[in-house]
């Protein structure tokens, strides 16, 4: 029996090396298959999370999910499975959502801690999608927050057409003591039409008293659900004497969420003359201006919004102004609008073309006039490029007017993509001219990772040509620099494996040797 118990225990031990000796050798074919080994042999080598989003990005749903396992943190794991699976559903793939949602509910049940409520809310929404009603009226004893949750969840139901299950959330909810929620449970009893049960809370309710209350600071979370009990009640005047009463006039996002408000309950002209009235401010329009052209086009109101987002500045260098510009290209081009897409664009780029580019060191992006003329700039070049003007969209490039490494990089993400945009179609003069720009962008005097960032980004030109070889070779070469730079070798690990992934390469003698050398080091 003894020597039957110990050849049982030299076979298993055969086996698992030989598994070992299997992953080894696999961990030798791809750059995701070495991070995946390196993740499961040294905890610290590798961040779990980041291989799991790289996994993800390309489609690698499964991989992803037995890479976010690696780690042993649960509070982490049912955070990643739900945001992801709300990703997935909101993408359309509802089937991998559920595996997704499947792997989250024994996470929750037997976890020690409670779990975050905007999580759970999320992971509500999927539930409810997916008709396990049941499971979603459960989350709130597993919450951070048990009574919003209970809320979200009610909300849930009432807007997936389930009124008698959020009528079957109200006695979760009905106890709660703070100001907010009461206010949110009188919104939700006049949504689902519990007309007589709303009205007496609202009597019940002093909204002057607690809104000055001094230690309650965000009267937002108490006047919105109560205007919304009243149009949902259809007390309209009641609803505008309450806003005009406690409302904060000198808050444009205030005045946005009451116009929503409106918006939301079918009062569109209402919302359209408040519209009016606030654009006339000029300090909301400084903060809130892209957020009203928004809401005009949401009224139908093109030719309103397009003028007030030429018009709300007068210098080039306006942030809200090109975030308006750009709210109403993009409307445009969701209506197969190109002319007036094009013009809207051409008048967002005479402004951004004249920005002076400065920038001083430590000055975070948008903080320079430098860090704006790019974020400028690429807004107009993407649109260009997702409407096939891509001579336009090389002329917004060229236009940055910098030496600065941050206009480069601004130079390298352009070209590249206007570049892989055209590679079927762009005379081969033409790539290698680009190619040749690309890679004489930085210079030795350059932070490294740019330099490796441009030769990874060439890879993807040359698999785009056909030619797999080439490119898996300089594959290599950026792997091997990557290894040796001072803090980039596994972020550039897992581009390598996006690369890899998304233009279908195969291993070579040198693509193996880099990844042994990430393995042996």
């Amino acid at each position: 029996m003894r020597n039957a118990a110990c050849f049982l225990v030299l076979v298993i031990f055969g086996c698992l090396s030989i598994l070992a000796d299997d992953l080894r050798q696999k961990a030798e074919e791809s750059p995701f298959d070495c991070a995946f080994y390196l993740a499961t042999k040294d905890s610290l080598r590798l961040d779990k999370e980041a291989l799991a989003n790289a996994l993800f990005e390309v489609g690698k749903y499964d991989d992803a999910a037995r890479a976010i396992e690696l780690d042993d943190d649960e509070y982490q794991n049912i955070n990643w499975f739900v945001y992801h699976a709300w990703l997935l559903s909101k993408s359309g793939n509802d089937p991998i959502a559920r595996k997704y949602v499947d792997k989250t509910m024994p996470l929750l049940k037997d976890a020690d801690f409670e779990a975050d409520k905007y999580n759970l809310s999320a992971l509500a929404s999927l539930l409810v999608k997916y008709g396990r009603d049941d499971e979603a009226m459960s989350l709130p004893a597993k919450s951070d927050n048990p009574g919003k949750t209970a809320i979200d969840i009610s909300e849930k139901f009432l807007d997936a057409d389930k009124p008698a299950k959020a009528l079957e959330m109200l006695p979760q909810i009905s106890e709660i003591g703070e100001v907010d929620y009461k206010a949110e449970v009188i919104e939700l009893n006049a949504r689902l039409k519990q007309t007589a049960k709303a009205e007496q809370l609202l009597a019940e309710f002093e909204p002057a008293a607690l809104i000055n209350e001094p230690v309650y600071h965000n009267r937002r979370f108490i006047i919105f659900p109560l205007v919304k009990a009243y149009l949902a009640l259809g007390k309209i005047d009641r609803a505008v004497e309450l806003w005009e009463q406690y409302g904060e006039k000198d808050d444009g996002f205030g005045w946005l969420k009451f116009i929503d408000s409106l918006l939301e309950f079918g009062r569109r002209e209402k919302a359209a003359v408040y519209l009016g009235q606030i654009e006339t401010d000029p300090a909301i329009l400084q903060t809130e201006g892209g957020a009203i052209v928004e809401r005009y086009l949401k009224l139908g109101k093109i030719e309103k919004a397009q003028n007030l987002a030429k018009t709300m500045s007068g210098e080039n260098d306006s942030y809200r102004q090109q975030q308006a510009l750009m709210i109403v290209a993009d409307y445009f081009i969701d209506n197969k609008n190109q002319k007036s897409a094009l013009e809207i664009l051409d008048f967002a780029f005479q402004r951004a073309r004249r920005v002076v580019f400065k920038h001083e060191d430590f000055l975070s992006i948008g903080a320079s006039s430098g860090t704006r003329k790019v974020i400028y700039l690429q807004n107009i070049c993407d649109r260009l490029i997702r409407l096939g003007k891509f001579d336009k969209a090389a002329a917004v490039i060229d236009s940055i007017g910098s030496d600065h490494w941050i206009a480069r990089e601004f130079v390298l993400n352009q070209l590249l993509e206007l570049t892989r945009r055209q590679i079927k179609t762009l005379p081969r003069r033409k790539i290698d001219a680009n190619i040749a720009r690309l890679q004489n962008l930085f210079t030795a005097d350059d932070n490294e990772a740019y330099a490796i960032s441009a030769d990874l980004g060439i890879v993807e030109l040359y698999a785009g040509l056909g030619e797999k070889t080439k490119a898996v070779g300089l594959l290599a070469d950026v792997l091997e620099k990557a290894r040796k730079s001072c803090c980039s070798e596994n972020y550039f690990l897992l581009s390598a494996g996006r690369v890899f992934v998304e233009n279908k390469l195969e291993p070579t003698a040198d693509l193996r040797q880099a990844l042994r050398a990430y393995l042996d080091d």
